[in-house]
């Protein structure tokens, strides 16, 4: 599927992805925003990955109905899981984590100040 480009100049899941992609170059994925994201017995999440056996992408699913400001911070956290798979939430993970939400909030300071790009919008008419 072709990756959209955002119109939007203060996109902070932009910014994740470009996190990523300086710490990690060339590291493929796959994001899409679902409408649920349910385990296998019912329990609600909001972001997942999942690595599909035949070799394709891993896919990023984010729950579309969470509020905006929680993207980021979700995307970075389903990111961490790509490059750290079988380590779940420990240390490697967190690592990886910390790294990438950390690059994203740099990157969001030196583009927009000290707030971060949600912060920025105005509302509208």
């Amino acid at each position: 599927m072709e990756l959209l480009k955002s119109p939007f100049l203060n996109d902070p899941s932009s910014l994740v992805a470009q996190a990523f992609a300086e710490i990690y170059p060339g590291t493929e994925y796959e994001a899409i925003l679902v409408d649920k994201i349910t385990t296998e017995d019912g329990t609600e999440m909001v972001g997942c990955t999942t690595f599909p056996d035949d070799g394709t992408l891993p896919l990023i699913e984010v729950a579309g109905h969470i509020p905006a400001e929680a993207v980021p911070e979700i995307l970075a956290h389903e990111l961490a899981h790509i490059v750290t798979v079988g380590d779940e939430h420990g240390p490697e993970w967190k690592k990886a984590f910390e790294a990438i939400y950390s690059k994203y909030n740099e990157l969001a300071i030196a583009r927009f100040g000290t707030q971060e790009p949600e912060e920025n919008q105005k509302g509208g008419d």
